[in-house]
């Protein structure tokens, strides 16, 4: 199927006027209103609707709030002036989407699937679309002020994360409530306080303070916030002013990012040896790289849902496994061979994980291909397609939009598609829709073919 999303082709596109805040990524295709301020609606969508993120309705599935409002007023955010390239790359992705919807609702009902589980999948699908149209058009039409809002619509989302731990209200009954909510709130203010600074107190001090951030995500044992972290504050620092006209150098960066990576893992094990990051942590290290590490290697050890999931993938690749994927018994059986022919014995909290042969689904993109088989594909490849190494430009312009940058390459790889990472996820493409008009955009690559 062939698609323009996610375009960055370049168009006839008036030169940018000066950005009046926020460097050149305040220069986009949009209009606010004639009193130089954006429309009321997408302030609102911008400003107010994220922080409502703490306040959730179970309807099948969770749907924050502010979702809810979204899926409400997205006629009126669709009506707002803004660059009508917009308005053709969000109709592009709404068409993936639906295309994923689609392959879910045929993986159901050839493959397996209840009523109850095939409405939450599609569900989900469709308030991700609603979410990503309508931030979107709200972007759309701030105009200059771009960045500006931006920036509140992540401090919203960090903000009710924070006040959604601090209160403990776990709708998904999460064992680690600091993990998956302080410590993601913490990071997410702390990138938008450095993006408001980075004028004022230069790109070295903010660099410093998300690294010190890193390091106390780091002593909480969340790993993985804590080196998104270092790679923003590492890639805000490299990136070259827009005056040089230089362009990015992705294998020096690559090279760099390598380099910083193998001087971190030593002090990771260092702390953790040290008993600076607690038992769970010291426990986790000897599996995967330390005394009691196996054959199956690193990647293997750390993520043990990774043959459960080739092995049903091998037999229900093309039309997925529903909206609840489980394996047979062979299916199962010959995952758990996988280890055990490598001296693994799974411990019963891995037993647990792999319950009833249910996948535990790990990433974005292969989660959707389980449950919707290829149709699902399309879109999350139109995303990686877009977002290449010679895209990441758009993004280092500031450290919000630098942290959902890595933020999504992690993401599509290594976590699952919930409630929690939706709004950041529609907000990443957000910006990838409605990013036009600096040098740096017109040299990226053209409109994505799904």
């Amino acid at each position: 199927m062939s698609s323009s999303v996610l375009t960055g082709r370049a168009s006839a596109v008036p030169a940018p006027r000066a950005p009046s805040e926020g460097g050149p990524c305040s220069a986009s295709g949009g209009a606010a209103t004639r009193s130089g301020r954006p429309p009321q609606v997408a302030i609102t969508v911008l400003a107010v609707l994220p922080v409502l993120s703490f306040v959730f309705v179970q309807a099948g599935a969770q749907v924050y709030l502010s979702e809810l409002v979204m899926l409400g007023c997205w006629p009126a955010v669709a009506a707002l002036e803004m660059d009508a390239a917009v308005r053709k790359q969000v109709r592009s992705v709404l068409g993936l989407l639906g295309l994923w919807a689609l392959g879910s609702i045929i993986s159901a009902l050839v493959v397996r699937g209840s009523v109850g589980a095939t409405l939450k999948e599609v569900g989900a699908i469709v308030v991700l679309a609603s979410d990503t149209a309508v931030f979107a058009y709200a972007l759309g039409a701030c105009g200059e002020f771009r960045t500006r809002y931006l920036r509140f619509a992540v401090a919203g989302i960090g903000a009710a994360a924070l006040i959604e731990g601090l209160f403990r209200i776990d709708p998904v009954g999460r064992a680690d409530p600091f993990k998956f909510d302080e410590s993601w709130a913490l990071a997410l203010l702390v990138v938008v306080l450095a993006d408001v600074l980075a004028k004022s107190a230069g790109r070295f001090v903010c660099a410093s303070v998300t690294a010190l951030m890193a390091g106390v995500e780091f002593l909480q044992d969340c790993r993985s916030i804590g080196g998104l972290l270092l790679l923003t504050a590492f890639l805000v620092v490299r990136r070259r002013g827009a005056a040089n006209g230089r362009p990015p150098r992705p294998v020096r960066g690559l090279a760099m990012v390598a380099a910083i990576t193998f001087a971190v893992i030593p002090l990771y094990a260092t702390a953790v040896n040290a008993g600076w990051l607690g038992q769970a942590a010291q426990y986790r290290y000897n599996v995967i790289v330390g005394d009691d590490h196996s054959a199956a290697g690193v990647l293997l050890d750390g993520r043990k849902e990774i043959p459960f999931f080739i092995q049903g993938l091998e037999h229900h690749g093309l039309l997925g496994m529903g909206p609840v994927p489980t394996l047979t018994p062979e299916e199962y059986r010959s995952a758990v061979g996988f280890y055990a022919r490598r001296g693994v014995t799974l411990n019963g909290g891995d037993l647990v994980y792999f319950a009833d042969g249910r996948l535990p689904l790990h990433s974005f993109a292969f989660g959707a291909w389980a449950t919707s088989g290829v149709l699902a594909l399309p879109f999350w490849i139109a995303v990686l397609r877009r977002f290449s190494l010679r895209t990441m430009g758009v993004f280092r312009h500031s450290y919000v939009q630098t942290f959902l940058g890595v933020l999504l390459l992690w993401n599509l790889f290594f976590s699952p598609l919930g409630s929690s990472t939706r709004l950041t996820l529609a907000l990443t493409l957000a910006i990838l829709l409605t990013h036009r008009g600096t040098a740096e955009s017109a040299r990226s690559p053209g409109p994505m073919q799904a």
